[in-house]
């Protein structure tokens, strides 16, 4: 253990600082253990929470056919949409993860009809937009429901061509 490490050990947000680089760093696996670790310090703080939410829902869009990684992705859209609902978002990132994860999500998972696919993606772009009207000024917001209901135009455009 470094020098650092050593001081910073009982702080959360250093070992969500940690989280964080190693996601950015695509390793998701030691992330996951970072961001447990910050949780089991902070189990109410929506920063922990939403980057755990953020964590659990790459590992699950990178491994789909896991029902372990599948499993936690759902948990954490769920708590990431009840943040929301219950106000405890900080700012714009919990919107942006629903928005941004949920489509590469709706790009991989099998669903039962394209209807399921379709109800999903209205429901993400609902998320966005709450987050639109709460941070107007967040234009990746704006872009990214742009490109949720560009997806959402497609799959009506592909099923009903002209």
């Amino acid at each position: 253990m470094g020098k650092l490490e050593k001081i910073l050990e009982d702080q959360s947000h250093y070992w969500l600082q940690r989280a964080s680089l190693e996601a950015e760093d695509l390793d998701l696996p030691l992330s996951k253990i970072y961001i447990e670790k910050a949780l089991s310090m902070q189990p109410k703080d929506s920063l922990i929470i939403t980057t755990k939410g953020y964590i659990d829902i790459k590992l699950g869009v990178a491994n789909i056919a896991d029902s372990k990684y599948k499993t936690e992705a759902e948990i954490a859209f769920r708590e990431l949409k009840s943040l929301i609902e219950n106000g405890k978002d900080r700012d714009a990132h919990a919107f942006h993860i629903i928005g941004s994860q949920g489509l590469a999500w709706s790009r991989k998972i099998n669903y039962s009809s394209e209807l399921e696919r379709k109800i999903w993606l209205q429901d993400i772009n609902n998320y966005i937009g709450k987050g639109r009207k709460k941070y107007p000024q967040n234009t990746d917001l704006k872009q990214l429901s742009d490109d949720v209901t560009k997806e959402i135009l497609m799959m009506t455009t592909i099923r009903n061509p002209i």
